[in-house]
């Protein structure tokens, strides 16, 4: 059984389900896991280098900022 999620896009919400989202570059998004199943999320970038912000932590790194690609920097 696919897991259930509920997505958060600037001012929009709603649910999602196996195959389903599509997020605008630079718009700000959540998603939050509100079935019973295990949420898998697949993220599809078209630069080489990606720098994620969050308003928490994110475990298990611990930071809010993480950087992805080439260089891996992340801003101060």
């Amino acid at each position: 059984m696919p897991g259930e999620a509920e997505a958060e896009v600037g001012e929009e919400r709603g649910r999602l389900t196996t195959g389903e989202l599509a997020i605008p570059a630079m718009v700000p998004h959540g998603l939050v896991n509100v079935g019973n199943d295990t949420v898998k999320v697949v993220g599809f970038f078209s630069e080489s280098e990606i720098i994620s912000s969050f308003d928490e932590p994110v475990h298990p790194f611990g930071v809010a900022v993480l950087g992805q690609g080439p260089s891996a920097a992340v801003p101060a």
